[in-house]
């Protein structure tokens, strides 16, 4: 326990006589409790080690989710155990009215689980390499979230993930192309998308995208993804 006279003295400008009197009758306790337990002796101490408790066995600490909001160590300090949780940029939110209609034109597609967590790790290797990981964490995850949930506009979106690039040497077209194929939401798809059309340094050629919208619903595929989509089945045909 610390010594009473260790406390610094305190200002009279910032501590009203009240608080002066309720921190003298602190320090009294204090030094009462200090004096008992030195009283005790041997008896203190025999008491305190036949009721001291076991020592607890450490606890490995587990990294959760927190709806991609999460403090939890670069990807080469992960647990083996962590591999086999699937990861993703859009949980879902507890109330589902706040995401926007362009979610109910969504359509699932095959191995849509795999590919999320698949996209989670490529873009989290990617900020890890180029030295960018806390960036991931701290800005790009948390906006995909609040984007999707309809708490920022795509402007702000937007300015928040070209942020989190700094003056790194990323794929952009990669990043784009991918975020707008797994969007769980139709409109925000295609505003990704028109954001890649107006930025010279993301847009590539249509043949050389490994992503494209489908041409009746506008829902947009990674290009492996689209022939099990519903529409190409019907007929419908793909653009960039």
């Amino acid at each position: 326990m610390a010594n009473v006279e260790d406390f610094p003295p305190l200002s009279s400008s910032n501590v009203s006589f009240g608080q002066q009197s309720t921190l003298e009758s602190y320090k009294m306790v204090l030094k009462e409790n200090l004096n008992q337990t030195k009283a005790s002796g041997s008896k203190q101490r025999k008491d305190t080690s036949e009721t001291k408790p076991k020592p607890l066995k450490e606890e490995t600490i587990e990294w959760p989710d927190l709806d991609g909001f999460c403090s939890i160590p670069s990807p080469t300090l992960r647990k083996k155990d962590d591999d086999k949780i699937q990861r993703t940029l859009f949980p879902q939110p507890s109330n589902k009215d706040r995401l926007s209609i362009g979610v109910k034109k969504f359509e699932p597609f095959k191995y849509m689980d795999q590919r999320q967590d698949e996209l989670y790790r490529h873009l989290e290797r990617i900020y890890s390499e180029n030295d960018r990981y806390k960036e991931f964490m701290e800005n790009f995850v948390p906006a995909c979230r609040s984007y999707y949930w309809n708490e920022i506009p795509g402007i702000v979106f937007f300015e928040i993930i070209a942020k989190s690039f700094g003056s790194a040497s990323f794929d952009k077209s990669d990043i784009f192309y991918r975020l707008a194929a797994h969007f769980p939401d139709v409109d925000k798809q295609q505003e990704i998308m028109s954001y890649i059309q107006d930025h010279d340094d993301i847009r590539v050629d249509p043949k050389n995208a490994i992503a494209s919208s489908c041409k009746r619903c506008l829902q947009v595929f990674m290009n492996e993804d689209m022939k099990e989509h519903g529409c190409r089945k019907k007929g419908g045909k793909k653009l960039i």
